[in-house]
């Protein structure tokens, strides 16, 4: 994965079915980040990754889609999924996801009608 985020040009990535059993890349080394600066859709459902979101997932600005579902993922949703503008699509279903469901998410862009 690791590899993949030098590409910076990476429009889709979908990787759904593998790494099967691994931890979610978490952030540590990850902290000057600057990788999949044009990533719209990021799939990673079916793998079983284990650990909590990692922060560094804030930083994909133009994410529009975000696919974990059928996962370990443990831990809360985080607050910060709010600041992708972009977001309108996220799927976190079949974790082991706990607390509740944060407000902030309800207030992101792609979701709030002007009407």
């Amino acid at each position: 994965m690791k590899i993949l985020m030098h590409y910076k040009n990476l429009v889709v990535l979908s990787l759904s079915s593998s790494f099967v059993g691994e931890e979610f890349p978490a952030d540590l080394g990850m902290v000057d980040f600057d990788g999949f600066q044009n990533l719209r859709m990021l799939a990673l459902g079916k793998c079983e990754l284990t650990g909590q979101l990692p922060v560094w997932l804030s930083k994909l600005k133009k994410l529009e889609i975000l696919n974990l579902e059928f996962n370990r993922i443990t831990g809360t949703i985080p607050n910060w999924l709010a600041t992708l503008p972009r977001l309108f699509y996220i799927s976190l279903d079949y974790n082991q996801i706990s607390g509740g469901f944060p407000k902030e998410l309800c207030k992101l862009p792609m979701l709030v009608s002007e009407v």
